[in-house]
C-alpha cells in the first residue's frame, strides 16, 4: 500500500470521510432529475426506463454510500498512482505495465462516460487544487495528472458501482443524472481542501519548461533528426485533401497551459513554442484536451514541426499511387448476392481510396492525405495541431464501426477534409455534443440504422441527400465556424422529417387498431365478470358460459366503444344474454315451449349479427351453435309431434358431454393477448412466416436464450427481421402493456406484429436479431481512449526482451 506526504494524505482522509454523504446526496439529487424527466417522457417505454432508473438508485443509495469510501481508497492508493521519479539510466517506459482484465475496461469505460460529463463543472476549483496538491506531493511542477483527487479518481471508484447486471442501458442514465450533483459535490471537497492546504501553508506549484525530449509510452521509435527552420513563416494552400496516414509524428494532446510533458523551446530572450515533432496522443492528454473547457493551448510551434510537416508533404507528392490503398470495387459487387446479415464487414479507412463515382477528387486517399498536411502548415497554434490529429484519429475510428453501413463509413471518410477545416477554428468540436460538426456526424450515423442493406433503393435515396451534404462542405474553401454545418444539418433533418411523417401516418393506423383491441379486451374483461356474477347463469351448460364470456363480451364491449348514441346497451347486444341463458335451461323451456318457439329465430338472427360486427363467422363458432341446437331439441321435438312429424328433426349432434356440464365456468384472467379482427390484424400487420418449418410454440423456458433477448428490447431499439422472404431493418414500436404483444415497424411505416410466442420463435431460429444502435461518436472517443491505454499498458517487443533479461540476470 503506498503512503503520501502528511498534507496530502490528510486530503486523502478529508474525502474519504466525505465520501458517503458525497455520494448518498448525489444520488438523492439524481433520483429527483430522473423522476422529473419521467414526467414529462412522452412515451411508455421511456418512463419505464426512468422509472427503473431511479428505483434501483433508491434501492442501492445506502450499500453504495457504505462502499465507496473503500472504493475510493483502492483507486487512491493503487501503486500506479504513487508519485515517484525515474532511478537514472531506467527507462520509465518498463513501469507498471499490465494485462487489464475485461470487467476493469468496461469499469473504465462507464468511468470515461461519466468524466466526461463532470470534469467541465469542477475545473476551475480543480485548477487550484492542482497547483497546492503538487506541492504537497513534493513535485517540483504543476503534474494535474499525479494529484490523487482528480476526478478521474472519483469516476473509476464509482464505476464499479453503476453496473448493472440486468439493464446495462441503466448505467447511462445513471450517468447523465449524476453527473451535476456529483460535481456540486466534488467542488466542495476540492474548496475544502484547498483550505486545509493552504492552513498548512503549502505554496502552490507553477508549470515547469522542460528540455526537449521524445514523449515515452510510444510504440514507435523517436522520429529522425530534423534540421531546424525558420520559425513559422510557411504559408499553407489549404486546397487538397486531408485525411491520409498516421505517422505524422504530431499530437501529444496536453492540458494547457502546456503540460509538462510537452517540450518548450524558444530563442534566448524571444518567445517560446512548441515542439511537437516527436509527440504521438497519450491517454492522460487525450482525455484533457477533448474534456477540458479551458481554450486550448494557444502555444506557438516549433519550427521543427513545420520541418516535420514539409518533409511529410514532399514525401507524399512523390509516392506512388501503389502507397495508398485502393478502392476495391470487386469486393462491393460480391457482396451484392449476400444477404445482408451475411456480408463480412468491408474495410475502410483513411488510408484507403473510397468510390470515384461518389466522391470525386476525396475519392483518392492520397489527395486527402495531402489536404490534411497542407493544413498542418496553416496551424500556428498547439491546439490547432492537436485538433488536426484528433479529427482524423476519430473519423478513422468511425470508419472501422461494424455497426455501420460501408458507405455510410465511407461518407464519414469523405467528410475529413471539411471536418479539418471546422478543427482549425474549433479545436475540440468532437468533445462538445451540441456543436454542428459532431451533431452532424452524430446524426448521419444514426439515421442510417434504420437500413441494413446498401443496395436498396431506400438507402439509396438517403445516402443521395448525405452526399450531396457532405460534398457541399468539402468545397467550403473557407470555414469561420460552425454555421456551414449547421445549415447542411438542418437540411438533412428537414428531408428526413418528410419521410418520417409518411411512415409515422403508416405507424399510427396499425398503433391505433392494437390500441383499441387492447380497449375492447379491458372493457370485454370487465363485462364477463359482470356476467359471472349473474344468478340466472346456474344450469347454464359450459359451452354457452365460455361463448359469453368471450366472444359475446367482446361484441358489447365493441359496441360501448364504436356506437356514437350513448346509452347502457348501444345495439341492445346485452338484452340477448337474457334469452340465451334461459333458453338452454331444458326445464323451464318445456314448461312455455310457445315462447322458445318465438325466441329462436331473432335470437340467433340476433348473435351472428353480433358476430359479424366484430368479423367473425358464425362458422367458427359451430361448437357453440351446434350446442344450441341440442339444449333447444327437446322442444323442438314437442313442436314436431305437435305437427304430426310433419317437418322431421335431425339428429341430435355429437358433443363432449364437458361442454355441456352446467357447472360454474370462470372468465379469462385479463392480461393475455388481445384479439384482432381481420381488418386490425391487416392494420397491425399480422402475419404468420411462412418460410422455416414449424416448431413448437410452447412458451420459452426460463434458461431459453431467447428470454434474454426479449427482456432487452426496448421500444424504439432496432432489429434485423426476416419477413416475407428478405430482411428488413425495424424498430420495436409498441409494446402491449403485459409484453404479449409486440410491433416492429420497417421502412415506410410498414408494420410486423407478432404475439410473445411468435417472437420467441423467430428469436431461437435466429431470424430477429437486435441491432447494437449507441451513439457512435462517443463510442469512437471511448474506443480512442483505450486503444492510448492498450498503448500504454502492453509492453513493446523491445520493452519484453529488456524485461525478460532483467528476469533472467
Amino acid at each position: 500500500m503506498a503512503s503520501y506526504p502528511t498534507h496530502a494524505r490528510q486530503c486523502l482522509d478529508l474525502a474519504a470521510a466525505a465520501a458517503p454523504g458525497l455520494l448518498s446526496r448525489a444520488i438523492e439529487q439524481a433520483v429527483a432529475s430522473l423522476q422529473e424527466e419521467e414526467d414529462r417522457a412522452p412515451k411508455m417505454a421511456q418512463r419505464q426506463e426512468l422509472a427503473d432508473a431511479w428505483l434501483a438508485l433508491t434501492r442501492n443509495r445506502a450499500d453504495w454510500s457504505q462502499r465507496y469510501p473503500d472504493l475510493l481508497r483502492t483507486v487512491q492508493l493503487a501503486p500506479a498512482r504513487i508519485p515517484e521519479a525515474p532511478t537514472p539510466g531506467s527507462d520509465e517506459r518498463f513501469g507498471d505495465l499490465a494485462l487489464v482484465e475485461e470487467d476493469t475496461v468496461t469499469r473504465e469505460i462507464e468511468g470515461s462516460r461519466l468524466l466526461q460529463l463532470l470534469a467541465a463543472r469542477v475545473e476551475q476549483p480543480l485548477a487550484e487544487l492542482d497547483a497546492l496538491m503538487s506541492s504537497a506531493l513534493e513535485l517540483d511542477a504543476v503534474q494535474p495528472e499525479r494529484n490523487p483527487l482528480r476526478p478521474q479518481v472519483f469516476t473509476e471508484a464509482l464505476a464499479p458501482l453503476l453496473q448493472p447486471e440486468t439493464q446495462p442501458d441503466l448505467a447511462r442514465l445513471w450517468s447523465r443524472h449524476l453527473a451535476a450533483p456529483l460535481a456540486a459535490e466534488l467542488e466542495t471537497v476540492y474548496r475544502d481542501a484547498v483550505k486545509l492546504l493552504r492552513a498548512a501553508n503549502v505554496e502552490a506549484a507553477t508549470y515547469r519548461v522542460l528540455p526537449s525530449a521524445p514523449a515515452p509510452l510510444l510504440p514507435s521509435g523517436p522520429p529522425a533528426a530534423i534540421p531546424a527552420a525558420p520559425h513559422p513563416a510557411h504559408g499553407g494552400g489549404g486546397g487538397a485533401g486531408g485525411g491520409g496516414t498516421s505517422g505524422t509524428g504530431v499530437g501529444a494532446i496536453q492540458s494547457e497551459p502546456a503540460h509538462p510533458a510537452l517540450s518548450i523551446t524558444g530563442p534566448l530572450g524571444g518567445a517560446s513554442w512548441a515542439d511537437l515533432s516527436g509527440y504521438q496522443l497519450g491517454d492522460e492528454l487525450f482525455q484533457h484536451f477533448l474534456f477540458s473547457r479551458a481554450q486550448p493551448s494557444a502555444q506557438a510551434l516549433a519550427p521543427a514541426y513545420y520541418a516535420k510537416v514539409d518533409a511529410q508533404l514532399s514525401g507524399m507528392q512523390h509516392a506512388a499511387a501503389e502507397a495508398f490503398e485502393a478502392y476495391d470495387a470487386d469486393a462491393v459487387r460480391a457482396q451484392r448476392g449476400l444477404a445482408p446479415v451475411e456480408r463480412p464487414h468491408r474495410p475502410v479507412a483513411t488510408s484507403r481510396g473510397l468510390d470515384d463515382a461518389a466522391w470525386g477528387r476525396w475519392a483518392p486517399a492520397r489527395e486527402r492525405s495531402l489536404h490534411r498536411s497542407r493544413l498542418k502548415k496553416e496551424a500556428r497554434q498547439v491546439g490547432q495541431v492537436l485538433g488536426l490529429e484528433v479529427v482524423h484519429k476519430l473519423v478513422d475510428q468511425v470508419a472501422q464501426d461494424p455497426r455501420l453501413l460501408a458507405p455510410v463509413r465511407e461518407a464519414v471518410v469523405a467528410l475529413e477534409p471539411a471536418l479539418t477545416r471546422l478543427a482549425l477554428v474549433a479545436p475540440r468540436f468532437f468533445a462538445q455534443e451540441d456543436h454542428a460538426g459532431r451533431r452532424l456526424v452524430e446524426r448521419v450515423a444514426e439515421r442510417s440504422f434504420r437500413y441494413n442493406d446498401e443496395f436498396t433503393s431506400d438507402f439509396g435515396a438517403f445516402f443521395d441527400g448525405v452526399r450531396t451534404a457532405f460534398q457541399a462542405l468539402n468545397d467550403c474553401e473557407q470555414v469561420a465556424d460552425d454555421a456551414p454545418f449547421a445549415v447542411a444539418l438542418d437540411e438533412l433533418e428537414q428531408r428526413w422529417s418528410q419521410e418520417d411523417a409518411v411512415a409515422d401516418a403508416g405507424r399510427k393506423v396499425a398503433v391505433d387498431a392494437v390500441h383499441f383491441a387492447e380497449t375492447r379486451e379491458a372493457e370485454g374483461a370487465k363485462i364477463a365478470w359482470g356476467m359471472s356474477q349473474r344468478s340466472d347463469l346456474e344450469g347454464v351448460p359450459a359451452v354457452v358460459q365460455d361463448f359469453l364470456f368471450g366472444p359475446w363480451s367482446l361484441v358489447i364491449a365493441h359496441a360501448r366503444l364504436t356506437d356514437k348514441q350513448p346509452g347502457l346497451d348501444p345495439g341492445g347486444w346485452n338484452g340477448v344474454v337474457t334469452d340465451l341463458l334461459w333458453s338452454v335451461k331444458t326445464e323451464q323451456t318445456l314448461r312455455d315451449p310457445a315462447r322458445l318457439f318465438t325466441m329462436v329465430p331473432p335470437m340467433l338472427e340476433k348473435l351472428r349479427a353480433g358476430l359479424a360486427l366484430l368479423g367473425q363467422d358464425p362458422a367458427q363458432h359451430e361448437t357453440f351453435f351446434a350446442a344450441l341446437e341440442k339444449l333447444h331439441r327437446p322442444v323442438l321435438k314437442l313442436r314436431a309431434r305437435s305437427r304430426h312429424a310433419s317437418h322431421h328433426v335431425a339428429a341430435a349432434p355429437q358433443l363432449d358431454a364437458a361442454l355441456l356440464s352446467t357447472r360454474r365456468q370462470q372468465p379469462r384472467p385479463p392480461g393475455g393477448a388481445p384479439w384482432l379482427t381481420p381488418k386490425e390484424l391487416r392494420a397491425a400487420g399480422f402475419e404468420e412466416d411462412r418460410t422455416s418449418a414449424p416448431v413448437p410454440l410452447e412458451p420459452a423456458s426460463e434458461d431459453d436464450p431467447s428470454s434474454a433477448v426479449i427482456a432487452g428490447l426496448r421500444q424504439g431499439c432496432w432489429v434485423d427481421l426476416y419477413v416475407r422472404k428478405g430482411w428488413r431493418r425495424a424498430s420495436l414500436s409498441w409494446v402491449s402493456a403485459r409484453a404479449t404483444l409486440f410491433m416492429f415497424v420497417s421502412h415506410g411505416g410498414q408494420p410486423h406484429s407478432m404475439t410473445r410466442r411468435s417472437l420467441e420463435r423467430l428469436v431461437r431460429d435466429a431470424l430477429l436479431r437486435p441491432v447494437d444502435a449507441a451513439a457512435v461518436v462517443p463510442r469512437a472517443i471511448e474506443a480512442l481512449s483505450q486503444q492510448q491505454r492498450d498503448a500504454a499498458h502492453v509492453p513493446l517487443p523491445q520493452q519484453r526482451v529488456a524485461r525478460e533479461a532483467a528476469l533472467a540476470a
